[in-house]
Parts: C-alpha cells; sequence; structure tokens
C-alpha cells in the first residue's frame, strides 16, 4: 500500500495538479505527454473549483480544463472504472469544448486545437501500448486534416509492460504513468528516483495527504465510486437472475447453473483484465477453475486490490 493519497483517484489527482502549488508539476506532466516544440512556460486551469456535490455525485467528472499560451485547451481527466460510453463521451466532451470559444460573429478561424489527455486505471485499448495518441489522419499516406483534434490516451495497468516501441524520451512520461498508477511505496521511490519532476508532485502529494479536508474528500468520493460499482453489481445480478427464471421456465435447470457460473467467470476475467491488464495463465486458469461462492468475493475484491497476487489471497483452493 502507498502512504499517501491515491493520485489515481480523480479527486486527488484534480487537488494534486489543479492547485496553485501544482502548476509546476501540471506543467511537467504535460510537457511529457504532448512533447510541444516550444516550452510551455504557464499554464491556467479554467475550472479549479471542486464542489462538494460534484466530489458526491459519481456522474460527475472531474476532470481539468486547462489553457495553453497559445489558446490550445487540454482536457485531462483521470477515470478508475470503465463505464459504458466511454469512447463516445470523449469525443462528445471534446466537440463540446471546441465549440464553445467561439463568440457570436467570429469566423471559424478563431478556433483552436482541442486536446483530449485520458488517464486510465483500467485497460481500454488492445495492445500493450501504455500512451496511445490519435489524431485526423488520410488512412493510406496518413496526411493530417487538422491538429484540431488529439487524444491521448494513458492506461496506468499497462505501465510495466515494457512495450519493445517505448522510446528513450519517453522514460519521463514513464516515470509519471508508475508514480500516478503505483500501489506501494516502493513503486513511488523508483518513479521519483527517475524523475525530478515526479519527486517535486510527490513531495506536494505528502504534504496534501496531510490536509483533513483532502482526506475527507477523498473518503467521500470512494465511496461514491463504491455506490456505482454496487449499482452495476445489482444490474449484473439481475441479469443472472433474469437468465435462472429463463433456464428454469425451459426445465433446463442444470443447464442454467453451467450458464450462470460460466458467465460469472467471464465477468470476473473482464475485470481482472481491466484492472491489472493482461493475465498470466496461471491467474487465467484460477478464474476458470472457481467455484460460484468464490467469484462474486473476487469481483468485489479485484476492484479495491493493488495486486493479482492479494485479489487470490482469500481464495479457497
Amino acid at each position: 500500500m502507498r502512504s499517501t493519497l491515491d493520485p489515481s483517484l480523480d479527486v486527488v489527482f484534480k487537488l494534486l495538479l489543479g492547485s496553485p502549488e501544482g502548476r509546476g508539476s501540471l506543467i511537467a506532466l504535460l510537457t511529457a505527454i504532448l512533447k510541444p516544440k516550444a516550452p510551455i512556460v504557464s499554464v491556467e486551469v479554467l475550472n479549479p473549483e471542486l464542489p462538494r456535490a460534484h466530489v458526491t455525485d459519481r456522474g460527475v467528472i472531474l476532470d481539468l480544463h486547462v489553457g495553453l499560451a497559445d489558446g490550445t485547451r487540454i482536457d485531462v481527466e483521470m477515470q478508475v472504472d470503465k463505464r459504458d460510453g466511454f469512447r463516445q463521451r470523449i469525443l462528445y466532451y471534446w466537440a463540446r469544448d471546441y465549440g464553445s470559444q467561439l463568440e457570436r460573429g467570429e469566423g471559424f478561424e478563431a478556433l483552436k486545437p482541442v486536446v483530449a489527455v485520458i488517464f486510465l486505471d483500467y485497460v481500454e485499448l488492445d495492445g500493450d501500448r501504455w500512451h496511445s495518441e490519435f489524431r485526423l489522419r488520410e488512412v493510406e499516406d496518413h496526411t493530417p486534416f487538422s491538429d484540431a483534434l488529439v487524444l491521448h490516451v494513458l492506461e496506468l495497468p499497462k505501465r510495466n509492460s515494457g512495450v519493445p516501441g517505448a522510446r528513450q524520451e519517453d522514460a519521463e512520461l514513464l516515470a509519471w504513468m508508475r508514480f500516478l498508477g503505483a500501489k506501494d511505496d516502493e513503486e513511488v521511490k523508483e518513479a521519483c528516483m527517475s524523475s525530478q519532476e515526479v519527486a517535486k508532485a510527490n513531495e506536494l502529494l505528502t504534504r496534501l495527504s496531510a490536509s483533513p479536508r483532502a482526506q475527507e474528500l477523498a473518503r467521500e468520493r470512494r465511496e461514491a465510486l463504491a455506490f456505482y460499482r454496487m449499482e452495476l453489481a445489482s444490474t449484473r445480478n439481475r441479469a443472472i437472475a433474469e437468465g435462472e427464471a429463463k433456464g428454469e421456465a425451459k426445465g433446463e435447470a442444470k443447464g442454467k447453473v453451467e450458464g450462470r457460473v460460466e458467465g460469472q467467470r467471464k465477468v470476473l476475467l473482464r475485470v481482472l483484465e481491466r484492472r491489472f491488464g493482461g493475465l498470466p495463465s496461471e491467474a487465467r486458469g484460477r478464474v476458470l477453475e472457481a467455484r460460484e461462492e468464490e467469484i462474486e468475493h473476487l469481483v468485489d475484491g479485484a476492484l479495491d486490490a493493488s495486486s493479482l497476487e492479494e485479489v487470490f489471497s482469500s481464495m479457497k483452493r
């Protein structure tokens, strides 16, 4: 376990990088991601406020709207759980931010690029690449259509995947990924040793973690997200119950049980893969052999565990 508040929790992420004290760390992080041709010398956080109602509302996205000196707008967010319609939401938010720039009477040439930077504490994309960048390009010769739309997706569970294509200049960003996604102090220490900027951010996080207000906001946010997970579990259980009822109506009692357990195993595999990335064959085998009474417990545990070993530690053999 890490001794500080967890920066992969969106409210802690925003408190850390959205505060005036965090401007230097925010600039360092954006520089590592965007690799701009000209240095980022200043940023403006357009929504630094953090109303308590937003913290307790599990439907609210606690993102950071950032403005650069050249007019470029950047939306930075941290997301812990996979939610339905994630990709559509990202595009919708981008379109809303892009279109909101124009004042009455202004021409379209006044529009500035909008960049979305999304940190995910689960696996969304195929492959081992932990930083994926999307742009508008022609499919054959890759001619750029416009630089107005840029999406960066950074998947924290893949931070230790060791992608062969990772470049040396990505070392700074990888240190940030390990700092943000770390589940224990040892990984935090290693990230700080790799980057002075990360070490500065960790010092700020340590001070923030001592704040009673930050502790309370983090607790309330964790509880709100826990209720969201409970709602998902309730929906899943209702779907299973409906399947059981249909099976009973058809007189397929044995097949019903087997189908239910098989479906639960698939749900558990998806949860583990989103939480920890690719699964070793041994872990996959243990899931496929899990008994019905173990599966629900393991699904719930997987949402809060810091490692696969922790997930399986209480599993009866």
